[in-house]
């Protein structure tokens, strides 16, 4: 969706939610890719990912792969995304 405002340079929303099985999250970050290179305006999406971008993010349970978090990292970076952090009360 590109979003315009009276005197705001248009930008990008995009909802997304990633694969949350381990073998397809290569399709996620592929998606993000594909999606990067269509438009040039600034862009944010709402989303879960189902991934996470260190080990330092998992609670609890067996490590997180290191492919599969270097791996998302590189797609954030491809799309260059910033994270913002949100905060439960």
């Amino acid at each position: 969706m590109e979003i315009l405002w009276e005197d705001v340079r248009p930008w990008r929303l995009t909802r997304f939610y990633g694969f949350p099985e381990r073998h397809r999250r290569k399709d996620s970050w592929q998606l993000i890719k594909g999606l990067k290179v269509r438009s040039d305006l600034s862009w944010c999406i709402l989303c879960d990912f189902n991934d996470l971008l260190a080990e330092s993010e998992k609670r609890g349970g067996i490590r997180h792969p290191n492919n599969l978090i270097h791996g998302f990292r590189d797609a954030i970076n491809f799309g260059s995304l910033k994270e913002v952090s949100m905060q439960r009360e």
